[in-house]
């Protein structure tokens, strides 16, 4: 009765998870082309970059920002407490760009996480912007992203829009395996069109703000202790009446994130963690709990009778899901053939990010070690 009852339920929720991947995927649109002949954009953006160590990136991104087309545009640049030669790379950069301002952190304020501190701090020194923009040091950007973001935003009503960005320097395994993390990503999308209270989305690498909202709902100050800062942007901007937009770039905007199979494990060793709020009973539930359902998946075939094969059917589906992921990145649709295979992948880099986080008694961010009860109490 309890396998009976097991594969139902897998298989309801894996058929539940690619359909509203495949409603998510219609619901995120992707960023419109700039239209010939328009005139540039008259809002003033000021663009921040938080930067530690960023020597051997940081280049491209200036470049990528201050090369902006149809856009009234100032760039920061937040040195956070850097070592290499980064702060020689701004100083010469900013010499020769008067749109190029450099903050320079030399020791962290008790209380705040050293990115939402410098964030914070860039907002604090961009004079008359309308419009926030907030990358990070490693962003790839066409020339004309901003000036189309800025566009969306308009056209969709909202304050806040986050691009979902093409993933640069990936294996075949690396593409794979980021397929699998979209999934959550496409499965999120559709809360965010659909205006959800629940669930919001950020993306750090490139979050546009309108000014007037990121001071009235406290802008960094209010994430000052938050891993996470992104989500936790957009929850506040949810949470004072806002809607959020999000937009497929995938031609105007790129980070190396998952790159690899061993990469997921390092990228998301501080971050997933703290999505839990630090709550292990919720992290060992949901583990157990995806794994279970995966596992009834993979021998629901074996076990026979309709629930078992509801439950096989239902985890292969998820095959579905990503083919259509695949096509929006435009990447190879016989890699969506690994998704059923690589789930496990998800519950595992959650439970390694919990277990080095206990194991170290807090999380090392931007040569910055930071104790687990200070982060379970700003979060």
């Amino acid at each position: 009765m309890f396998l009976h009852v097991l594969f139902v339920l897998a298989g309801l929720l894996w058929w539940r998870v690619t359909i509203t991947v495949l409603r998510g995927s219609a619901a995120l649109r992707d960023l419109e082309a700039w239209p010939p002949d328009t005139g540039p954009r008259t809002e003033r953006v000021t663009a921040i970059v938080a930067v530690r160590d960023g020597q051997d990136e940081l280049g491209a991104t200036l470049d990528g920002l201050l090369a902006q087309q149809h856009v009234s545009l100032q760039v920061i640049a937040v040195d956070d407490r850097s070592s290499d030669g980064t702060p020689a790379l701004l100083a010469t950069r900013a010499r020769a760009e008067p749109r190029l301002a450099v903050v320079r952190v030399d020791v962290l304020e008790d209380g705040w996480l050293g990115k939402p501190h410098a964030c914070a701090l860039g907002a604090r020194a961009a004079s008359d912007a309308d419009w926030l923009l907030f990358v990070d040091a490693d962003t790839r950007l066409a020339p004309d992203a901003l000036a189309r973001a800025l566009r969306a935003a308009e056209s969709d009503g909202v304050p806040h829009l986050c691009l979902v960005p093409r993933l640069d320097g990936q294996t075949a395994p690396g593409r794979a395996v980021g397929i699998v993390f979209c999934l959550g990503l496409f499965e999120r999308a559709l809360d965010v069109a659909r205006g959800s209270r629940r669930r919001t989305m950020g993306v750090g690498a490139f979050t546009l703000i309108r000014r007037e909202v990121y001071e009235a709902i406290g802008g960094h100050s209010a994430l000052r202790m938050h891993v996470v800062e992104d989500m936790a942007l957009a929850q506040r901007v949810r949470a004072a009446g806002h809607r959020s937009g999000l937009r497929l770039a995938i031609d105007a905007f790129g980070v190396h994130w998952v790159t690899d199979l061993a990469s997921a494990f390092g990228v998301l060793r501080k971050n997933y963690f703290a999505l839990f709020r630090y709550r292990v009973d919720f992290v060992l539930l949901a583990s157990a709990a995806f794994l279970a359902l995966w596992v009834a998946g993979v021998l629901g075939v074996a076990h026979g009778g309709w629930s078992g094969y509801l439950a096989s059917s239902g985890l292969a589906s998820l095959v579905i899901a990503a083919a259509a992921i695949a096509g929006r990145y435009r990447l190879p649709r016989p890699l969506a053939l690994l998704t059923p295979l690589l789930l496990p992948i998800v519950p595992l880099s959650l439970l390694h990010s919990t277990f080095v986080t206990l194991r170290d008694g807090g999380v090392r961010w931007r040569d910055t070690f930071y104790p687990l009860e200070r982060l379970r109490r700003g979060s």
